[in-house]
């Protein structure tokens, strides 16, 4: 919004204020989520304000409501342990076995 002093000076702007901008929609339960308007044929995930769980909110072309409660949290990375060279080995004997029985490979027949 400009404002001009009282001789005709050039205008003067108003500083922007920044405001913290986010897609994520935070609900207190399962029911505010539902209770929300959705447009129909979308689907859209609210996250529980209180923890780690988020609620997927769909509406059908009629604008029936289904939803699925769902949670989340960190993975562990560190406690997967790497496939050692033997494992890759023995994996290898494993597939030409199953290919030497003929069970690798896709036959297609035609009734012609």
């Amino acid at each position: 919004m400009y404002q001009y002093d009282t001789y005709g000076n050039q205008p003067y702007q108003q500083p922007y204020q920044s405001m913290l901008n986010s897609n994520i929609i935070k609900v207190t339960s399962l029911d505010e989520a539902i209770m929300r308007t959705n447009l129909r044929n979308c689907e859209m995930v609210y996250f529980d304000q209180n923890g780690k769980t988020f609620y997927i909110v769909r509406v059908d072309g009629v604008g029936n409501k289904s939803w699925d409660v769902l949670s989340y949290g960190a993975v562990n990375t560190n406690s997967a342990t790497p496939a050692t060279k033997e494992d890759i080995l023995a994996l290898s004997a494993r597939i030409e076995a199953l290919e030497k029985k003929g069970l690798g490979e896709h036959n297609v027949q035609s009734n012609g």
